[in-house]
């Protein structure tokens, strides 16, 4: 057939990666800046090139998002087409903040909750979040510093107020 795409040829010395950023953070970064990216399991310090003008919704739906085109300060030929990268964008430092690791235990549904441990019993204790970065979220309320808070999946256990823990003690173990 006339007109079919047989293949595109790509020009692998002038490779660009196109992110999302949060649209929140969107004033906080500026064309120029630095930041690294990580790509094929290795990473790459890339200068951001463009940062979109238009917010769209985010791929997984919470929010919007703007689209942010960084180039590589080297580049080093080994980027397949299509790749999949990830930036890390360096919007700002909080100090003496709370957090938790992310995991399943920490969202259910629309529910913002922990099960908090005290004296043999777990008690269901609302949270609220602030920023969540990598494997690190942020809690900006219900819980204060040296709480025990139990990590594990709450689907056997999720809709009750208060549970017994039964705790063991590894001390000496080898």
């Amino acid at each position: 057939d006339a007109n079919v795409e047989l293949f595109i040829i790509a020009d692998q010395t002038s490779v660009v990666f196109q992110l999302e950023l949060s649209e929140e953070y969107s004033s906080t970064v500026n064309i120029g800046d630095s930041l690294n990216v990580s790509i094929n399991s290795s990473w790459v310090v890339s200068n951001i090139i463009s940062i979109g003008k238009i917010a769209q919704a985010s791929s997984d739906g919470l929010g919007s998002t703007v689209s942010v085109v960084v180039k590589p300060v080297e580049n080093s030929g080994e980027f397949l087409l299509g790749s999949t990268a990830i930036g890390e964008f360096s919007l700002g430092i909080q100090k003496d903040v709370l957090t938790l690791p992310r995991g399943a235990y920490l969202t259910t549904g629309s529910q913002r909750y922990v099960y908090v441990i005290n004296d043999g019993q777990a008690v269901k204790t609302a949270v609220s979040f602030g920023d969540i970065q990598n494997n690190t979220v942020q809690i900006l309320s219900g819980l204060t510093q040296g709480d025990e808070v139990i990590v594990s999946g709450y689907q056997n256990f999720i809709s009750e107020q208060l549970i017994s823990v039964k705790t063991t003690s590894m001390k000496g173990e080898k």
